[in-house]
């Protein structure tokens, strides 16, 4: 579509967007509520004043489109560009036919090299790069990628043990071998190292290793702190790891090599791949990255092992001299008879935002992607970019082990998927994507009925995200898909909140905290919020999100005394009916290790929370939530919490805890200032519409919070208010949410009758950190209304048609059953496309002056098809 035909649209656009302060066209919403608030800021908000939100990054992606038939299952693809750093391809790996294949054009749709890598010997078929050309070995791809014009492989080198006439093949090590382009455009295999057995012995001979996050990205030399390295580069690093399968993973091997060439188009030699790590025992490596200040090597699994070590060469171009290299274990130090204190872990790695930087993918953690700032003579730091797990009692935390930026030396797109074991529905993977390689935005799911599991990348040039399934039933459900049309803002901004009412139970005062009970050498400090701050006798100062007391709880490593503290949470004299409760908590950690804590409540089942240190993740306050299940209560009504350190005294702990509500509603709400205060009505924002809504295209962005959704919400009700487009004669479009079902559901009041059940909108299945968007058109034939909130919502693309109202809806009314924020609005012209709409309101408000720098066609587009008014209801 040709700009000057997007610019008739978007110059007459009314629009506004929240950061809290407003910026835009449209008038400023109003607020109502009863009591006076904390915000996400830490600031008292007077009854009726607007409350700030969740910071967030405003995201929309286009729809999941099939490129092709295959692969039916697939564990290796990537991008990146053919030897002369011009034409872009994508690579990968047909799971089921051994197909290698390497693709370019618009749509991958022309085959550049094709290859079976299927190898037979005496009746046994496996995997083999090389096809048979090392007697005795085959090389079974693991892991690879890009560089221009050649494709590193990383392989698991299998060994044939059998001394007779018979096959049969066992792991032994990891090898690399690289298809390399020539100067006529073939590509040709060619062996570059074999790493040596683990230990130099059998110990680990059969035990299966690698994977694709072992060697997830090269590292291009020669990127400043604010530049890219270019096309022109000429030196490279690629860091890769064995990772040992577990149970018996046997210890782990960290490997190094540079990949230089004299100018670009020109091929790749590789310099000396050398051992810069090993370590034998029951752990495994799990992935690392280099910077020029080191690399960084991830160690798991559990408390036990965990560890992140930063290896450091005092010369690179001495790199393959043992003398050269530094270790220094910077999480999971070693303490005595009590192990390994607990440590960050991490699995996917890909280059950061400039040259000091990692981007990790967390691994049974909070976050979802974290980054890693390496400095020549400071340990390294870490801080949560994006990504909350769904707290309540499930376990469900993020494991992030494909992260990929192709061509980072050009290119600062990322996208990376999450997912975890436990998962049994299969909502809760998550894709998250990122245009600058710091503000990640969560895009919603792969295509229906994939594994969350599925492997995914990103064009570098012309932006498009791949993903091949991790398995499907047919070619029918498979093949390689693309999600174009995606945006992602470059900066955060904060909603406006909105909370439902509640009724709130919890007892804690400044005077009185019953029940108060510390665990064995643990120092319990009652701080409570002055003049904006919550200082403590040592000095720590911390900004208050909840106008009662906290408790402060500290303890040195070393104390094998499991338990935190325990308190009561009951006002006094307060008694309770059966039913289910929710108690709401945020918690921060100032200490210098991450923690584990486990919450039990009347003996139910435990909750596990994972609070990492300030340095692995966010600063600042999170939320918890959990549920509190009554039944009868004999003697006295004691609601007793008791925190518990799952890691048993290994690590330092500095933790405080802020209990904020304790609630019989199907939704924590809003938290009073008033600690007397125990009860207050919904919160509600009115956003005006302005006054071009005749014939036109509204759309409504909303936040769901970090702190907002949480999984248990299924054991309180799973139907949620969520707001309703308006107007003064009482017509109304009302939309609900079930979470249960994963769908939204809509009902009108149009020209004095009510339509009790107008439709349902399949596939929305929300999480923490979901940026959504309503979408309303309307004019004098109807209305239709659709939600997008990713790549699963938006490849439906269902909608929804109503009659047409009396007058136009001219205001969007968001009182919602879950907190919400509302973090944009704007009004379109009728005819136009959606796709430009939502990406156009994505990046308002962030860029210098009134209206967003235009709308960039980078991407490829394509508009979702908007049905005629009048269409049957479903």
């Amino acid at each position: 579509m040709p700009f000057w035909f997007l610019a008739s649209f978007f110059c007459n656009v009314d629009w506004i967007r929240y950061h809290p302060d407003p910026v835009g066209t449209l008038s400023v919403a109003q607020v109502e509520r009863d009591v006076s608030a904390m915000d996400a800021l830490g600031t008292l908000c007077l009854p009726d004043e607007p409350r700030a939100g969740d910071a967030m990054v405003s995201g929309f992606s286009g729809k999941w489109q099939r490129w092709l038939r295959g692969p039916k299952r697939s564990y290796l693809l990537e991008c990146g560009y053919r030897r002369d750093g011009l034409e872009e391809i994508v690579v990968f790996l047909d799971a089921d036919q051994g197909m290698f294949e390497i693709r370019s054009g618009a749509y991958a749709h022309h085959t550049v090299f094709q290859q079976s890598i299927l190898y037979q010997e005496n009746g046994v078929t496996i995997q083999d790069c090389l096809q048979g050309s090392r007697q005795g070995q085959a090389f079974v791809p693991k892991g690879l990628i890009v560089l221009p014009g050649c494709v590193v492989t990383m392989c698991e080198r299998m060994l044939d043990v059998d001394s007779g006439p018979e096959v049969e093949w066992q792991s032994e090590g990891i090898s690399l071998v690289a298809l390399q382009e020539d100067q006529f455009g073939q590509w040709h295999w060619e062996h570059l190292y074999d790493g040596p057995r683990l230990g130099g012995d059998n110990r680990a001979l059969g035990t299966l290793r690698g994977g694709p996050w072992c060697m997830s990205s090269y590292f291009p030399e020669g990127q400043s702190r604010e530049d890219l390295a270019g096309p022109d580069f000429t030196k490279a690093w690629i860091p890769f790891v064995d990772y040992m399968s577990q149970p018996d993973p046997h210890g782990g091997q960290c490997f190094l090599v540079q990949a230089t060439r004299e100018s670009r188009g020109d091929a790749w030699s590789f310099g000396e791949t050398i051992l810069v790590r090993e370590l034998l025992g029951d752990m495994h490596f799990h992935s690392a990255g280099w910077t020029p200040n080191g690399v960084l090597l991830s160690i798991g699994d559990t408390a036990e092992h965990n560890a992140v070590e930063w290896l450091r060469c005092a010369d690179w171009d001495r790199y393959n001299e043992p003398d050269q290299w530094t270790v220094e274990r910077v999480q999971g130090d070693l303490r005595s008879d009590l192990g390994s204190a607990p440590a960050f872990q991490f699995w996917g790695v890909a280059p950061g935002s400039n040259i000091s930087t990692l981007l990790l993918g967390g691994d049974i953690n909070e976050g979802a992607v974290y980054e890693a700032t390496l400095q020549h003579d400071l340990p390294p730091t870490f801080r949560r970019l994006a990504g909350t797990h769904p707290g309540g009692t499930s376990s469900l935390t993020h494991v992030v082990g494909v992260i990929r930026r192709p061509a980072p030396e050009v290119s600062t797109k990322v996208v990376l998927r999450s997912f975890h074991p436990a998962d049994w529905s299969g909502t809760f993977g998550r894709i998250y994507a990122s245009e600058d390689a710091v503000h990640f935005a969560n895009l919603g799911q792969h295509p229906e009925g994939w594994s969350p599991k599925s492997h995914l990348t990103v064009r570098p040039s012309l932006g498009t995200i791949l993903s091949v399934p991790w398995s499907s039933e047919s070619l029918k459900d498979g093949g390689l898909r693309a999600l174009s049309g995606w945006r992602v803002a470059q900066q955060s901004n904060h909603g406006l909140r909105a909370e439902p009412g509640v009724l709130n139970y919890l007892g804690p005062t400044a005077g009185s905290w019953s029940f108060l009970s510390p665990g064995d050498q643990v120092e319990v400090e009652v701080g409570l919020p002055t003049h904006g701050s919550i200082d403590f006798s040592d000095g720590v100062s911390v900004r208050p999100v909840t106008p009662g007391p906290v408790l402060r709880m500290r303890r040195e490593s070393g104390n094998p005394s499991p338990k935190l503290i325990s308190f009561g949470v009951l006002r006094e004299g307060q008694t309770l009916s059966p039913g289910t409760y929710a108690l709401r908590c945020m918690v921060q950690s100032l200490g210098t290790d991450p923690l584990a804590t486990r919450w039990s409540i009347l003996g139910q089942e435990d909750v596990l929370e994972v609070v990492q240190r300030r340095l692995t993740c966010a600063d600042g306050w999170r939320t918890i939530v959990l549920p509190v299940e009554v039944e009868r209560l004999e003697g006295e009504s004691i609601i007793k919490i008791v925190i518990e350190d799952v890691d048993a005294g290994r690590g330092l702990i500095d933790l405080i805890v802020a209990p904020e509500q304790f609630v019989a509603s199907n939704a924590p709400g809003v938290v009073s200032a008033d600690t007397t205060e125990f009860s207050s009505f919904g919160e509600k924002v009115i956003q005006p519409l302005g006054n071009k809504l005749g014939k036109s295209l509204t759309v409504v962005e909303l936040g769901v919070p970090s702190g907002g959704l949480d999984m248990f919400l299924r054991e309180l009700g799973w139907k949620y208010k969520v707001g309703s487009f308006q107007n003064d004669r009482g017509e109304s479009l009302q939309v609900q949410w079930d979470l249960l079902g994963g769908r939204v559901e809509l009902t009108q009041i149009s020209q004095g009758f009510q339509f009790p059940l107008l439709g349902i909108l399949e596939g929305q299945n929300w999480a923490r950190e979901s940026v959504l968007h309503l979408v309303l058109q309307q004019s004098s034939r109807g209305l239709n209304f659709s939600v997008f909130v990713g790549g699963n919502s938006v490849a439906r693309g269902e909608w929804l048609s109503g009659v047409a109202s009396e007058s136009p809806l001219d205001q969007f009314v968001l009182m919602p059953d879950m907190p919400l924020d509302l973090r944009a609005a704007a009004v379109f012209p009728f005819d136009t496309p959606v796709v430009e709409a939502l990406s156009w309101l994505v990046e308002a408000g962030s860029h210098d002056g009134l209206r967003p720098a235009g709308v960039s066609l980078e991407h490829d587009f394509e508009s979702v098809p908007v049905p005629a008014a009048g269409a049957s209801r479903r």
